[in-house]
């Protein structure tokens, strides 16, 4: 944990996005699309210093989804709350440009970045149902404070276009990559309504969970980039 926030604190003015060989120094501002969606609003600020290595940051706010049930993907939400969580999420990450292309209004960059997360969650009062044709229902109402350290590797693609005849570029950048991530739970149970459920039930009162599990992440930026 301590060598994390040290290496956060050391990366905490700086991010990068490398297009060709003749962009010395740019500075970009974005936002992910792809999490928007979801339950993440974050702001990507990017700095340019070197042709192909950079590193960078990104902060953003946790929101609770009701349009997204994870239910489907999980068999209940004692162990996979879902999209219900609120806070914040902060990043930092590097990247490393090994194939680019300038043509006259258009720059093209493949990369690879590994990253870092950190995650502070909670919900308080938030209502459960958990149900199976085989094993019955639950309802249940939780408080929830948890945190997420993680990191992952991504791969993927930068375009960029030329804004007129001026140094502003409009750049998309898509990208996939696989992380692992390590959550602990403070939860707890304030009631249970079991009509004859035989899954896996939550605990009245007070506990603790520990989880770490391999993650797919993608995503899609879009923004503003400046070259100087």
């Amino acid at each position: 944990m301590r060598r994390i926030f040290i290496f956060l604190f050391f990366l905490i003015s700086f991010n990068s996005v490398i297009l060709a060989q003749d962009f010395h120094k740019s500075f970009a501002i974005s936002n992910n699309l792809v999490m928007d969606i979801f339950n993440e609003h974050s702001v990507y600020l990017d700095l340019i210093p070197f042709k192909h290595h950079s590193i960078g940051i990104c902060f953003g706010e946790i929101f609770d989804n009701p349009k997204f049930d994870p239910r489907p993907l999980s068999s209940s939400q004692n162990n996979n709350p879902g999209t219900v969580y609120k806070g914040y999420v902060a990043r930092a990450f590097y990247n490393f440009y090994f194939f680019n292309r300038d043509y006259e209004k258009l720059k093209f960059a493949f990369y690879m970045s590994p990253q870092i997360m950190y995650k502070d969650l909670y919900y308080n009062n938030k209502s459960f149902h958990d149900a199976n044709p085989d094993k019955g229902s639950i309802y249940y109402i939780r408080n929830e404070k948890a945190n997420i350290i993680g990191g992952n590797m991504d791969v993927g693609c930068l375009i960029a276009l030329r804004i007129f005849k001026s140094q502003v570029y409009f750049f998309c950048n898509p990208y996939i990559g696989l992380g692992y991530d390590q959550r602990h739970r403070d939860i707890e149970t304030l009631s249970i309504n079991d009509q004859n459920y035989h899954g896996d039930k939550p605990v009245l009162g007070k506990e603790t969970k520990e989880t770490k599990y391999l993650t797919f992440v993608c995503g899609a930026k879009v923004g503003l980039m400046l070259s100087f």
